[in-house]
């Protein structure tokens, strides 16, 4: 069964974070499990420093085993070079992560 939260619950839910050691245990509790969202469902990212904040919780998610997609025209970069070395860095971790504002849409109104 697929769990879908209103937006503003998302953002505030969204706590993943970069571990040092991802195997040892979290450091607060992780707030996207308290809304029913759990490892192996998909989490739809964007922000505004695509090399810092969206790459970051995109790893994060991914160490957690969450499926991410990222929006990449809703994200940007210190330069589009920047911005374009993290999208390859995220699609790295997990293939096909990388979507456009249209892709979002048709995830988000399935």
């Amino acid at each position: 069964m697929e769990r879908r939260i209103a937006a503003g619950q998302y953002l505030q839910a969204l706590e993943v974070r970069a571990d040092p050691e991802p195997s040892g245990p979290p450091t607060r509790p992780d707030r996207l499990s308290g809304l029913g969202i759990m490892p192996g469902d998909t989490l739809i990212i964007c922000g505004a420093a695509s090399n810092v904040c969206v790459h970051y919780t995109s790893a994060a998610a991914h160490q957690r085993d969450y499926h991410i997609k990222v929006v990449e025209d809703s994200c940007a970069g210190g330069s589009i070079e920047e911005h374009e070395a993290a999208m390859r860095q995220i699609n790295y971790l997990q293939h096909g992560a990388r979507i456009n504002c249209e892709e979002a849409l048709k995830i988000i109104n399935e």
